[in-house]
């Protein structure tokens, strides 16, 4: 037997499980539930009659594009997004109720996803550098500049340039936008 040795491959996504409230007419637990039975939905019986039976739909109709959360500091000062690509609940978790405390319900649920991405990439983000991306943070160059907005071989300074027209100077690509009302 010799060494093991691990090598690195595609990244796994481990399951997300999230935590919802649930308001006084159960519209969270009735949309997580009726989301889960879509992808199982069967027959088109209900589901007490004998001839019922499971019919899954297709990957691209339950699947969400994109599912955005934002975790926020207590203050609100700093925030941090991610956005998961192919998200889709498969178990809901079981909820208590009792009678006897005034305990807030909550629904627990699993999901799984394609991938996630960790950062915002709107390009006003970008552009601000709040993005919480290495990628994605602007940094200055000697102009004033941004770096990839000044370099106009990579796309970032392309689509810059075609956007603003030739410039000089920060004032030149900011003034263009701010005064015509785009976003970067």
């Amino acid at each position: 037997m010799g060494v093991t040795e691990n090598m690195a491959h595609s990244r796994i996504f481990s399951p997300l499980q999230l935590e919802f409230y649930v308001d006084n007419e159960y519209k969270t637990m009735k949309f997580l539930e009726h989301w889960i039975e879509f992808i199982a939905n069967g027959s088109g019986e209900t589901q007490s009659q004998a001839g019922y039976y499971h019919r899954m739909e297709y990957p691209n109709d339950y699947k969400t594009y994109q599912t955005k959360i934002t975790k926020f500091d207590r203050d609100y000062q700093y925030e941090l997004e991610y956005t998961f690509y192919g998200l889709f609940p498969y178990d809901l978790v079981s909820t208590q109720v009792a009678y006897q405390s005034s305990d807030i319900l909550k629904a627990t649920c699993s999901f799984y996803y394609d991938r996630y991405v960790c950062g915002k990439f709107d390009s006003y983000s970008v552009h601000r550098g709040t993005s919480n991306n290495k990628e994605g943070t602007a940094t200055e160059t000697a102009s004033g500049l941004p770096g990839r907005l000044e370099d106009n071989t990579t796309p970032l300074g392309r689509a810059t340039e075609a956007a603003v027209g030739p410039y000089q100077s920060r004032e030149d690509i900011l003034g263009s936008i701010i005064s015509e009302g785009r976003a970067l």
